[in-house]
């Protein structure tokens, strides 16, 4: 052997242990900013961030079984996005104190609070403070189970946090069951922990970060054969937003198709398993059926199952007299179904799209809607591998992937005409970027050219859509 043959295996051993030691210190830099935060904004919610981090780590460990510093990093990396989101609101709008804006600037997350505790340090009017939710209810749980006299919001963000800490870990996990490639696992890890949209949507007091964990954890069990855990994270799925637990069984077949035709095993076997699915999915349609069918009729589905003409009207249209200027999602919303469907796809998939004029409400520039459009400059890179993937998908015949595929924009085609609000879009994330991280390592001559072409016709799309607004 070779001193040359010696010393390289040495060498990666130093490499690596030099980088461990670094992550580590980085770690501990991390927790140290992180619990310094906290006592600067409210010192009594240090309570709340190491009992829900102790809850992580704990349920991290139940179901891996692997290095606990993983979800310790991104409930700390979580963290520290959502104290930075709160003090840049604080800053933006104080009479908020920290929320993201109600009606004018934000969203639902100062509705949530005061119906969970019963008041709420914001003393502007609330519309819709009245109507309680399911979401309210958990939460009221965990306000009682927390060892603490006044909640604080921080509070409540390390509950919202400790499911999105798992969105990556759970996209990362699906990658690899249906791609088998490391590297893509890694990669959807990767994009889907730095997502703005999750950040946005997720790490506010609003049930979209929650919707998107329970969405793709459902997948990974159903994937891994854990049943009991996949019905439980789908009956919480279903309580918190019913549309949300409707979509999860639209696709679970989809994927219940794959097992079957991977499954290594004779036709008798193939035979059973097709039949158990068939009846468990029949007695959960069942369970589940008086819900949906008084959801349907709560939110007049039946009556307007392509288009929610009272959200666009009441809500849509108010928010543009509030705001002032125009909005394409109002415009397009009002044309011709034959437009409005392919419209509001295209729409939705690309959204929020760039848009300089969406950084400002009169003058206040909205912390949130900087994570929006990091987003919308981070698609037109995304598209790029998300139309490599579909060529490849489209070439290859990779039944796992196409799976994800017809998953993703079913899905996205619901959202886009029944539920018309693009922070829904939060749960259909992960398998966003599943395709993309895919794209990225499995490409072709004919998607590497659509995807260069496809980015760079949306550069000069949006650039001119600025320019005309």
């Amino acid at each position: 052997m070779s001193i040359n043959q010696i010393k390289q295996p040495i060498f990666l051993f130093f490499t690596r242990s030099r980088r461990k030691k670094s992550l580590d210190f980085l770690l501990v830099f991390a927790f140290i900013i992180t619990v310094l935060l906290i006592m600067l904004i409210n010192i009594t919610s240090l309570i709340s961030f190491i009992l829900f981090l102790l809850v992580s780590v704990g349920i991290y460990r139940l179901l891996f079984d692997r290095d606990i510093k993983k979800v310790i990093g991104l409930f700390i990396f979580y963290s520290l996005i959502a104290m930075a989101l709160f003090l840049l609101q604080y800053i933006a709008f104080p009479e908020y104190k920290g929320f993201s804006g109600g009606f004018i600037y934000g969203t639902d997350d100062t509705r949530f609070f005061a119906r969970t505790v019963g008041s709420t340090p914001v003393t502007l009017p609330l519309p819709g403070i009245e109507i309680d939710h399911p979401f309210s209810n958990i939460l009221r749980i965990i306000v009682k189970i927390l060892p603490l006299k006044d909640i604080h919001l921080l509070d409540l963000l390390f509950f919202n946090i400790l499911g999105v800490a798992f969105i990556p870990i759970f996209t990362s996990c699906v990658a690899y069951k249906l791609t088998e490639e490391k590297r893509v696992a890694d990669l959807a890890y990767k994009f889907s922990m730095i997502c703005p949209i999750i950040m946005v949507n997720g790490l506010i007091l609003v049930r979209d970060g929650w919707t998107a964990v329970l969405f793709i954890g459902a997948i990974y069990f159903f994937l891994t054969n854990r049943y009991v855990l996949l019905v439980s994270v789908s009956a919480i799925l279903f309580y918190i937003r019913i549309a949300s637990g409707i979509q999860l069984m639209i696709v679970l077949p989809l994927f219940f198709y794959y097992k079957l035709l991977s499954y290594r095993a004779g036709y008798a076997k193939k035979a059973l398993v097709f039949l158990t699915g068939i009846v468990v999915f029949l007695s959960v349609s069942i369970i589940f059926f008086p819900i949906v069918s008084e959801y349907a009729t709560k939110m007049r589905i039946t009556e307007n199952i392509f288009f929610r003409e009272y959200f666009v009207e009441e809500f849509i249209a108010k928010s543009i007299a509030l705001k002032g200027g125009t909005s394409t999602f109002y415009t397009i919303y009002n044309q011709p179904i034959y437009l409005r469907i392919p419209l509001g796809f295209v729409f939705f998939l690309g959204s929020p799209f760039l848009s300089i004029k969406n950084l400002a409400i009169h003058g206040i520039y909205i912390p949130r809607a900087f994570l929006a459009q990091l987003f919308a400059v981070l698609f037109l890179f995304y598209f790029k591998y998300l139309m490599q993937a579909i060529v490849h998908i489209w070439k290859r015949r990779q039944l796992a992937i196409s799976i994800v595929f017809i998953a993703f924009f079913l899905l996205l085609l619901m959202i886009s005409q029944i539920s018309l609000q693009w922070r829904h879009k939060t749960m259909l994330m992960p398998l966003f970027y599943i395709l993309v991280a895919y794209g990225f390592y499995n490409k072709t001559k004919l998607g590497k050219i659509l995807g260069v072409v496809g980015a760079i016709s949306l550069i000069f799309v949006q650039l001119i859509v600025n320019i005309i607004t």
